[in-house]
């Protein structure tokens, strides 16, 4: 029914261990299989597919999501761990509706509550929403997902900004068959920003008992966490409709959007 797929390749090998000690300790009861993929490497213990040379992040996903046989994929990036232990029934949960409703994309990752008027845990997502559907965590129905690598070819960022500008020109309805969690019920925790580890996840895991091997990609500064965070902060205060009323304004000025590239 479902294949969790964590989505890597060789030159991020040294997230591996960290990743699938997190992973092990978190989610002791994983009923799934879980697959990696990379180049040519592989990790001890896990099931890996490797797909060759390195083309670019749609090809290599792709080439692996087509060997996959269950009907649902659960895709994980490698640098996404999770915080707290996992609840296997939660997992079923949102496969039992995916099932029910015909869904073909269920993003399970929190989605700050001012950007949605919703009531459920489960709701849908808008076909003009900002990375309404995207890389993080998220739960998707096997051909939906072999068919968008083909539609938004190129590396993971230009994947996303793909569905960004489809997003940008779309009317304000229901994106069929996609939709979010209100809650994240994989706790997840970004561990890397641009190929560096925030320091505050490094101590996070290090109380749990898994040292973090840092040195080799280095920290973020001070300086590049705080611009991270007051960005996220900014975005999730406003509205969908304000944030929009703020680019066209700053655009106005000069400045230019992902969406815009």
């Amino acid at each position: 029914m479902l294949t969790i797929v964590v989505d890597s390749f060789d030159g991020y090998s040294d997230l591996w261990s960290c990743f699938f000690s997190v992973f092990k300790k978190q989610w002791e009861t994983c009923p799934y299989d879980v697959k990696l993929i990379s180049n040519h490497k592989s990790f001890d213990g896990i099931d890996t597919i490797n797909v060759g040379d390195e083309i670019c992040w749609s090809n290599r996903t792709l080439k692996a999501i087509e060997q996959i046989e269950t009907n649902y994929i659960l895709l994980l990036l490698e640098d996404y761990l999770f915080g707290e232990p996992v609840d296997n029934r939660e997992i079923e949960n949102a496969l039992s509706f995916m099932e029910k409703e015909g869904a073909k994309y269920l993003r399970l990752t929190n989605i700050p509550k001012s950007r949605f008027n919703h009531k459920d845990n489960i709701f849908p997502l808008y076909a003009d929403e900002e990375y309404a559907v995207n890389l993080q965590a998220s739960i998707w129905e096997k051909n939906f997902l072999i068919d968008s690598l083909k539609k938004h070819p190129g590396n993971a960022w230009e994947f996303e900004i793909g569905f960004l500008k489809s997003a940008v020109h779309a009317e304000h309805a229901v994106l069929r068959g996609c939709y979010g969690l209100a809650e994240d019920p994989l706790h997840i925790r970004n561990g890397v920003l641009k190929g560096k580890w925030f320091p505050k996840e490094i101590k996070y895991f290090e109380k749990q008992g898994i040292n973090i091997a840092w040195q080799k990609r280095g920290k973020l500064s001070f300086a590049q966490v705080l611009k991270y965070y007051v960005s996220i902060g900014i975005k999730n205060k406003l509205s969908y409709k304000m944030r929009k009323r703020a680019k066209t304004l700053l655009k106005k000025f000069g400045v230019k959007f992902a969406s815009d590239l």
